[in-house]
């Protein structure tokens, strides 16, 4: 009987649910940052079960909200083992961490600087995950984040995207580093262990003109160096506007200096890169020169590429050649017989977007010419079409711009009057003195009356006869 009793017991015990701990979990918060918090709050997630988790459809639960999470970058399913953060604004957060490399949520929160509990729900709305943070357990406003561990809390460097304790705070700002396309390389989030690594690279620094469009091109290549096909590329402007494709075009409408991040996905792979972008207002003078010529002058202290704009006047356009750069200080004279402008009418200087950037003014260009001021350069004398807006690949075609319409400008050309009217007029005056010849050669001449008192006779005295013959001897 004894015997029977510890079999249904032990029968009970193997029947009974195991407690199991949640899969994914909290693993680190930043909660409290040197300076504002506002949009640089984050919260990093761990999978520590044996199978991998979509996470697209959980919730975090904060301030007895529940906030859903959008994906910025990344695949969604988590792997064992794997990391992803939640972060409040992913802009900021990229632009604190450039080089984060990893999948990445937002969702809107913002944490308690003196605590509070944090939960995380899974579609179903059932709680995969819950953890209460205090000021006490540290990390406050001194650059560290709070790591999760057995017995609690502890705080060290922040090291969002990867389980390893050591620091990976972003470099300062004077002691930034240009990175290649062979550095800027990303890795899918583990447990710092090596991963198969793509690469991209979105160019160098450079200066933009404000209200301008401007070409963004990314480069990306796989783990076999081949150019990435069906790759997702998420452009941030640094302005609080994003794009997505490879190529894409942007204008900023203030000056200032903007840090465009990009983010490329591949399937399970991830990479990021940046560049600084300077927006400038662009100082130009459009003038109007008696021989049909356009002068622009630029009036700033940089240099202007103004390749891609357009220059119109009474219908007519002129799209300016790639890379026409003008230097501070100087200017540019673009002859009539290249632009084939009318000579009449109001000029315009119109943004790659076709907007207008500046008019005509009224003070001639010449005056320019005499002090020096106006510098001749030598421009491809062709006719560029003004419906072109794509960008010129390394074969020399046109690769269009994504997302990007085609610009409603005017393409009408001015010609001259037709002929016809002429030739008709020519026509109708030939015709009226052939009749009238015929008409008189008919008139009758009255039998015994002389030729001289006769209506012709009287018509006649009027003309002088010259002999044609006699002329010529």
């Amino acid at each position: 009987m004894k015997s029977d009793s510890y079999f249904v017991v032990s029968l009970l015990f193997l029947l009974a649910p195991l407690s199991v701990s949640a899969s994914v979990r909290i693993n680190e918060v930043m909660y409290d940052l040197e300076g504002t918090d506002t949009g640089r709050e984050w919260i990093e997630l761990i999978n520590d079960g044996s199978g991998s988790v979509d996470i697209s459809g959980f919730k975090l639960f904060e301030a007895n909200i529940n906030h859903g999470l959008t994906l910025f970058s990344g695949n969604p399913v988590l792997a064992p083992q794997s990391l992803a953060l939640i972060v409040d604004d992913a802009q900021k957060f990229i632009a604190d961490w450039p080089h984060f490399l990893g999948l990445l949520f937002e969702s809107s929160f913002s944490l308690s600087n003196t605590g509070e509990t944090l939960a995380l729900k899974n579609g179903s709305g059932t709680e995969e995950d819950s953890a209460s943070y205090s000021s006490d357990d540290g990390a406050k406003g001194d650059g560290k984040t709070l790591h999760r561990n057995d017995s609690g809390w502890s705080a060290a460097s922040a090291t969002p995207g990867t389980s390893e304790t050591e620091s990976t705070q972003p470099p300062s700002e004077t002691g930034d580093v240009t990175v290649s396309p062979e550095e800027s390389i990303a890795e899918t989030v583990s447990t710092g262990e090596q991963a198969p690594r793509i690469t991209v690279y979105v160019g160098e620094d450079r200066r933009v003109s404000v209200g301008a469009d401007s070409v963004f091109e990314a480069q990306g290549y796989g783990t076999d160096g081949a150019p990435l096909v069906n790759a997702r590329y998420i452009w941030s402007f640094g302005d609080g506007s994003n794009s997505e494709g490879r190529k894409v075009l942007h204008s900023y409408a203030y000056p200032g200096k903007y840090v465009v991040s990009l983010s490329v996905s591949s399937g399970d792979l991830s990479a990021s890169d940046r560049v600084i972008i300077t927006a400038d207002i662009a100082h130009l003078s459009l003038y109007s020169e008696t021989d049909g010529s356009v002068a622009v002058f630029n009036k700033s202290s940089q240099d202007i590429d103004i390749g891609g704009w357009f220059i119109r006047r009474d219908g007519s356009v002129f799209l300016i050649p790639q890379k026409t750069v003008i230097l501070s200080g100087e200017g540019i004279r673009l002859s009539h017989t290249l632009t084939q402008l009318p000579f009449s009418g109001l000029l315009e200087l119109l943004y790659p977007n076709g907007s207008l950037a500046i008019l005509q003014e009224s003070k001639s260009g010449s005056e320019l010419m005499k002090e020096g001021m106006i510098e001749r350069i030598a421009v491809s004398p062709m006719r560029v079409t003004p419906a072109v807006l794509g960008v010129e690949t390394e074969e020399g075609q046109q690769e269009p711009i994504a997302e990007v319409s085609p610009v409603p400008l005017p393409t009408t050309t001015r010609q001259e009057p037709p002929l016809y009217p002429w030739v008709l007029a020519l026509m109708s005056i030939a015709g009226v003195g052939a009749f009238g010849t015929w008409y008189i050669r008919r008139l009758p001449v009255p039998a015994g009356r002389p030729f001289a008192e006769t209506e012709m006779g009287v018509l006649a005295r009027q003309f002088e006869i010259i002999d044609i013959s006699e002329k010529q001897d």
